[in-house]
């Protein structure tokens, strides 16, 4: 281990070379976070929020939006089966790609095809997340909650 000064250079004068495979592993292991965490959003809307405002709903009465009944109807399927399933799906796939990280040539700068899954992924759980947050918030604005009137 030679010694390194603060500017990145060592103290013969020779640039430091930077791992361009730590970097992509890296920036893998950051996407598959950011897909986990946001299907876990997901899944945590699905369980626990959707039928508390279910609850709420029932003790107000009244009838619900088309929207918000297809998620109350589809919330164990999807909350039980699909979500898990796609969580699942997201360890295994990360498993593969990071263990076939070290084959890939460093000069390979363009997003692989990889990448652009995961990135799906992300944006996909992010529109069922705002899917799911709309159905919820729909009824709010039908019911009436003025006292008096």
């Amino acid at each position: 281990m030679e010694p390194v000064s603060n500017d990145g250079t060592d103290l013969t004068g020779t640039e430091r070379q930077v791992n361009p495979l730590k970097w992509r592993l890296l920036s893998k292991w950051l996407d598959f976070t950011l897909a986990v965490v946001v299907w876990g959003f997901v899944e945590y809307m699905l369980v626990w929020l959707i039928p508390a405002f279910n609850d709420v709903y029932n003790q107000f009465g009244g009838n619900l939006p088309d929207l918000t009944t297809l998620v109350i109807a589809l919330r164990k399927v999807l909350g039980l089966f699909v979500v898990p399933g796609v969580l699942a799906g997201l360890v295994l796939f990360q498993f593969w790609r990071t263990r076939r990280v070290a084959s890939f040539v460093a000069k390979d700068t363009k997003g692989t095809w990889d990448n652009r899954v995961m990135l799906a992924a992300v944006l996909f759980g992010t529109a069922v997340f705002l899917f799911l947050a709309i159905a919820i918030r729909m009824p709010l604005y039908g019911i009436d909650l003025d006292p008096i009137g």
